[in-house]
Parts: C-alpha cells; structure tokens; sequence
C-alpha cells in the first residue's frame, strides 16, 4: 500500500520506520490544516493497525484487514466524530470509548479509535480521555487528529506522541493573515482600539480562522521585535503581547464567544501601551 507526505518526507519515513518495527505508540496527535494529509496519515496508521500481513510491509493493502479499513467497514477501527447535529465531542462519547477500548478486538490483536476533531472535545472530555491515556489497555491505538496541538490540554499532548504535518501548498490566506497581523500591531501603538478590533471581525467564522491568527500573530510579534529599536517600552509591548497570545489561544479550547474573546483581547491589549 502506497503512501507519501510530498511535504515532509523525514516525518513519512519516520511514520514507516515506526510501521516496521511495530512501535506504534499507543497515542497519537496529528496536527495539521486543512490539505496537509492528517486524515490520510490516520487511516494509513490505522490500516497498518490491522494489517493481517505478517512480515514488515504494512499496510499490504492486499489482506482482510486492509479491505475492510479501505471501506471504512472495519469493526476493529472507531472513528469519533459530534454526534449529528452538535458541534463538539461530548464527555458521554469520550467514556463510551473508553469502556470499548477494554473490550478485546474482534478481528485483530490491535483496536484503534480515531478521533476526528479532537479540540471540539471541552475540557471535561478531554479530561475524560487522558484517564485511558495514562493507562491505556494492551494494544488500543488512540490517533487524535487537531488542526493545532495549542487547542488542547497540555497534559493530554502530554501523553501522546506528536506529529506535525505542513499542507502541501501555501495557503492563498496566509499573505492575507500575515498583513493582518502587521496591521494589528501597527494600530496597537496608535492605541486605535476601532481598527484592531476591526481586523479581529473578519476571523469570527470558525475557531479555526481565530486560531491561525492568533498563531501569526504570534510570529509577527517576534518578528517586529527583532526589528525592534533601542526602545524598551516598545520592546516590552510586544513581549507581553506574546504572552497574551497563549492565553487566547488556551481560551479556544473551550466554549467561549469568539467575539467577547476579540473584545477582551483588544482592551488588554491595548492597555499594555498605557
């Protein structure tokens, strides 16, 4: 069974080498946006899970276990996604899988959940999660698939092994974000809260977008603080400002209003130029 990550090729053999040695570990983030291959590189590890090849190529791709995950119709592999008509992952379907995952698998020595949207589980959920994580049953594969392991607890990417995966492609937003956060800053040191707050409406659609700006922004502001001048006061804004931004981004996690959270953003903000 063939499978490439045209933009990481180290992270696609490591992938393999673990596959090969059978070291898959026993929980796993893959983090990425849209288009850079995580729903792809889960189902390639699932598969693998429960390849009934006995030799070192897996997935073969060729036996029962590989048709039946081809099909998405295998009983040893679980994919969790909200329940219809929900936005997040309850608490009641995280302790579900858990009770399953202590239920021997049926056709293979390897049973596999799949959570797809792991940072729509709040932090009940993913507290729910993290007991199974710190002692997982004999051969229970957990893959939790993120756009960005920041929308997660700390103690649950803890537990898990970490693998990043870059889109193949730049997104055509990316230029678009980058000057949005220069703006930002800009109108930060002309304390002209109107136009911040402004820049912040236009990412209200989705936790995602709020998300890859805060990210940006992240990097902007060590990058105009390398560019930084003598000014300490400047200097300072700025450092702050970054210690901010992982605050916001922690408040993702949870069920907060995206404009309230813009809103407060602003103002303390803001009030790191006073």
């Amino acid at each position: 069974m063939t499978f490439s990550l045209n933009s990481n090729k180290f992270l696609e053999n490591t992938v393999k080498n673990i596959i090969s040695s059978d070291r898959i570990p026993h929980a796993i983030i893959i983090e990425g946006n849209e288009g850079s291959g995580r729903h792809s590189l889960a189902h390639y590890l699932a598969t693998a899970c429960v390849c009934e090849n006995d030799g070192s190529a897996k997935p073969c791709g060729n036996c029962k276990g590989c048709h039946l995950a081809s099909l998405n119709n295998h009983t040893d592999i679980t994919t969790l996604l909200p329940e219809e008509g929900k936005k997040n992952i309850t608490v009641a379907q995280i302790r579900d899988i858990r009770e399953k995952a202590f239920i021997k698998p049926r056709l293979n020595d390897k049973k596999v959940f799949i959570i797809d949207g792991a940072h729509k589980m709040n932090e009940q959920a993913q507290n729910a999660l993290l007991k199974v994580l710190e002692e997982p049953p004999k051969n229970v594969i957990f893959i939790l698939i993120v756009p960005s392991r920041t929308l997660m607890l700390d103690t649950v990417v803890s537990r898990c092994t970490l693998l990043t995966l870059q889109s193949d492609t730049v997104s055509k937003n990316d230029d678009a974000i980058k000057k949005a956060t220069e703006d930002f800053i800009e109108n930060l040191f002309l304390q002209n809260d109107y136009e911040m707050l402004k820049i912040l409406r236009n990412y209200e659609k989705s936790r995602n977008a709020a998300e890859d700006f805060f990210m940006q922004l992240k990097k902007t502001a060590v990058k105009k603080l390398r560019e930084c001048d003598s000014s300490k006061t400047k200097s300072t804004v700025l450092e702050q400002l970054y210690r901010q931004i992982d605050q916001y981004l922690k408040l993702l996690k949870t069920n907060i209003n995206l404009s309230l959270l813009f809103s407060a953003a602003v103002a303390k903000a803001v009030k790191l130029t006073d």
